[in-house]
């Protein structure tokens, strides 16, 4: 695998790229880019599945018996990390066993000024829109780096005070050494060992002073937050009955979440 990093003064259109789709205008794009380079020479990418390949959930092998795991979520994530900082992202390959690169372009940090107007149009975090969340505390559970640090990022961006931790026990055990430290629970589901429906039913049998609920279906004094890839009704309904008061899936939209948080938390203040 190469990884390069180079200055671009003009962006140009490759034939056969696969442009995700960015929240600058074309006319405004900054002509002056960080470009970097991925490239590698493994399995590749064949033409049918190239156009799909940022899309949420999809994978060029669904069979059962795929070697690599995975929810097909990562560059639905990447592309998404990109385009939180105005930039695209593009795919490239020649074919299956050909290899494939992988184009991302960052605007560079003397053009912020110029385009932050056209950012501001179309950003998840248009504050006319967007209920604030500064200042809430959220504690993010998730075993996968990359998304914990994606959702904390995103929260922090937006105000809020965000804490990581990756295992339902070690979130509990945060929760227990803290009382009263944390607005609201934000977990994963699909978690080793122990999951968010282990970790939520922990929580609920937790005692108020804790920073639990008790009995475990009563109004939460703890709000909390479902994450998963699993977004039919009936995993909504599960989720709601270990004691969550929200389902998001994944991949996050950033305006959905805040959307969520701010209502939690004024629903919770509305009762005190």
């Amino acid at each position: 695998m190469e990884v390069r990093l180079e200055r671009v003064e003009k962006i140009g259109r490759h034939r056969g790229s696969i442009h995700a789709p960015s929240p600058l205008p074309p006319t405004s794009l900054p002509s002056s880019f960080a470009q970097i380079t991925i490239t590698d020479n493994g399995i590749g990418i064949s033409p049918e599945f190239l156009p799909h390949v940022f899309e949420r959930f999809e994978q060029a092998d669904s069979s059962s018996t795929r070697s690599n795991a995975g929810l097909g979520l990562g560059l639905t994530i990447v592309r998404q990390l990109v385009e939180m900082h105005g930039g695209i992202v593009e795919a490239n390959s020649a074919g299956e066993g050909q290899g494939s690169t992988f184009v991302v372009r960052l605007p560079l940090q003397t053009n912020l000024t110029k385009t932050t107007p056209a950012v501001a149009a179309s950003d998840s975090f248009e504050s006319t829109v967007l209920p604030s969340i500064a200042g809430i505390r959220v504690l993010v559970v998730d075993d996968e780096t990359d998304n914990r640090e994606m959702i904390m990022m995103t929260l922090e961006q937006s105000g809020a005070i965000a804490t990581g931790v990756a295992s339902a026990r070690e979130a509990l055990a945060t929760l227990q050494a803290n009382p009263g430290a944390y607005d609201l629970l934000l977990s994963d589901i699909s978690m080793p060992e122990e999951d968010g429906y282990d970790l939520i039913r922990q929580v609920r049998a937790l005692d108020v002073a804790a920073g639990g609920d008790i009995p475990a279906f009563s109004e939460a004094v703890l709000p909390a937050i479902a994450l998963t890839a699993l977004a039919s009704a009936e995993d909504q309904r599960a989720v709601i009955a270990a004691g969550f008061q929200r389902h998001i899936s994944k991949p996050i939209e950033p305006k959905t979440l805040m959307r969520a948080i701010a209502h939690l938390i004024e629903s919770k203040s509305s009762r005190e």
